[in-house]
């Protein structure tokens, strides 16, 4: 039972749809990363000049 099954998973894995979409899922992952950092390296300087000033200004 187990062997018919392992046999079909070997068979999916190897057909193009499985690999289409394996890379497909890949790349959003990939994409999703480049997006992410270019975003917080983008509100990085943000963070520093406009919000930290005006939090410190709140303590005091």
């Amino acid at each position: 039972m187990f062997r018919k099954f392992r046999d079909y998973l070997r068979l999916k894995r190897q057909s193009l749809v499985f690999r289409l979409l394996f890379y497909f899922v890949l790349s959003m992952v990939v994409v999703a990363f480049i997006l992410a950092f270019n975003f917080s390296s983008r509100i990085k300087p943000h963070l520093k000049n406009d919000l930290l000033p005006n939090l410190a200004r709140y303590i005091e």
